[in-house]
């Protein structure tokens, strides 16, 4: 019911089907590819470097080489994505996705026979090439949302729900999977399985998903669209410097969500001889395991009664400037404990562990969610918003990799600066160093453009308190 417009009757497609379900149908399509695309992204985390070494034949700067992989996904997307955004409005994000399911599924399979490190890489960059699948399923089913003016918070939460289930399920799978066999190489059935989800999700939106190609805002429309806003393109009708900020905002989340994955896990595995408290990987992935079950559960039943209670700018305001505390605090209290004789079991380092991944995976796994919405209802504000929407998910989709190339160089750089200068310039430089510069990037990305934009540019839609304002019933 929450899907059905107020004050209205779900009202019937030529297929006999209700709005209310055929939203049901689109988010089911959303989640399974957002699951698919994430177990296949996360599930090579377990084995990367064995299945390079083994390649290479040599464990020699297996780092670099496994690098490489992890970002070859990511430039391809980042070159592929204008190429989507144009096509996705020209074609509609069903057909586009279809394909692009299609085309990233055939490389995986490929992944799972190649034997030689250039092959492979060259695959990981085709599937990149041919990933439009983020981009593609946010878009769709946020046109068929607006196409009946539903609010499409809670279908976000949901995309986002897969989200964290696939960074629990990716690599568990890759883990339990590679070397299980005989069959082909050590990581032919992980590579076969993701393969096959991803086939799977194609299947799913060939059979559900709502074409979107048909012009769906009511708002009065003019001159060369395709033209002005295609990305360089100044169009004086569009607020892109606005856009700018709010993704500025986007890329600060993604820096700080990928920095903390890379950051905790070295921060906890440090060793005894270098005051660590020496985690073992089962133990560092039981932290992961708690707090992704919590934001699945919260982002499923919670998340749109935050929305509604205090509005989607004042809800992000609330959960970073706790995040930013907890960055700056948390490896320092973790010190702290060492330094009075607790061990790495006891129960205080336990729970400022678990503590800390819980929240922060809940505060900036919703992050994710919020960030979309903000930039949605910004959108909404601008001409052209049906068109625009495809535009901003691309740049949406650009930034967040863009972040996500970055947060392991960066983050690692830090990691083995702080260390090595700790014992000279202590207590201003530290094994900190990372985390600190996340709660930097935090306040200044995350929260100052919103503070510059101001509240008029980002309107309150979503708040039970802005649909009284916008409602004149």
């Amino acid at each position: 019911s929450s899907l059905c417009p107020i004050g209205t009757e779900p009202s019937m497609d030529d297929k006999g089907v209700s709005d209310v379900m055929l939203l049901r149908q689109q988010v089911a399509v959303a989640f399974m590819a957002n699951l698919a695309e994430g177990v296949a992204t996360c599930q090579i985390f377990p084995f990367a470097a064995r299945m390079v070494a083994t390649m290479r034949g040599t464990p020699e700067a297996v780092a670099f080489f496994t690098g490489l992989v992890y970002s070859g996904n990511g430039i391809g997307v980042l070159i592929s994505t204008p190429m989507w955004t144009r096509l996705s409005v020209k074609y509609g994000c069903r057909s586009c996705l279809i394909a692009s399911l299609t085309l990233t599924s055939t490389s995986i399979f490929l992944c799972s026979v190649a034997s030689s490190f250039p092959v492979l890489l060259g695959l990981v960059l085709l599937r990149g090439l041919s990933n439009g699948n983020g981009l593609l399923l946010r878009t769709g089913m946020r046109r068929s949302f607006l196409r009946r003016g539903v609010d499409d918070t809670q279908g976000f939460a949901w995309v986002s729900a897969a989200s964290g289930t696939s960074s629990l399920a990716g690599p568990a799978i890759g883990g339990i999977l590679y070397g299980s066999t005989d069959f082909g190489h050590p990581w032919t059935l992980p590579y076969i399985c993701s393969g096959t989800l991803l086939f799977g999700a194609m299947v799913i939106a060939l059979a559900l998903m709502e074409d979107t190609t048909a012009p769906i805002s009511p708002r009065k429309r003019g001159g060369d669209l395709e033209q002005s806003l295609l990305p360089g393109v100044p169009d004086r009708r569009v607020d892109w410097a606005s856009m700018g900020l709010l993704l500025a905002v986007v890329f600060g989340h993604a820096y700080v969500f990928m920095g903390w994955d890379l950051s905790y896990p070295v921060l906890a595995a440090m060793p005894e001889s270098m005051e660590g408290d020496a985690w073992k990987p089962p133990q560092i992935g039981s932290t992961f395991v708690v707090a992704s079950l919590a934001f699945v559960i919260f982002a499923s039943c919670f998340y749109q009664r935050c929305i509604r209670q205090f509005g989607v700018v004042r809800f992000w305001v609330l959960n970073w400037i706790p995040t930013a505390l907890l960055l700056a605090t948390f490896p320092r209290v973790l010190e702290g404990f060492r330094n009075a004789g607790w061990g790495p079991e006891s129960l205080p380092v336990l729970v400022v562990n678990y503590g800390a991944q819980l929240s922060f995976c809940v505060m900036q796994g919703a992050g994710f969610v919020t960030a979309q919405l903000v930039l949605f209802d910004f959108v909404t504000t601008q001409p052209a918003s049906d068109q625009l929407m495809a535009t901003a998910n691309g740049y949406y989709v650009i930034v967040q990799n863009v972040a996500n190339g970055l947060a392991p160089l960066i983050c690692g750089a830090l990691c083995t600066l702080g260390t090595a200068l700790e014992p000279v310039y202590t207590p201003v430089i530290t094994r900190a160093l990372p985390f600190d510069v996340m709660a930097l990037v935090g306040v200044t990305l995350c929260l100052l453009p919103l503070w510059v934009l101001g509240p008029g540019k980002v309107p309150d839609l979503r708040s039970a308190r802005g649909l009284l304002q916008s409602d004149p019933r």
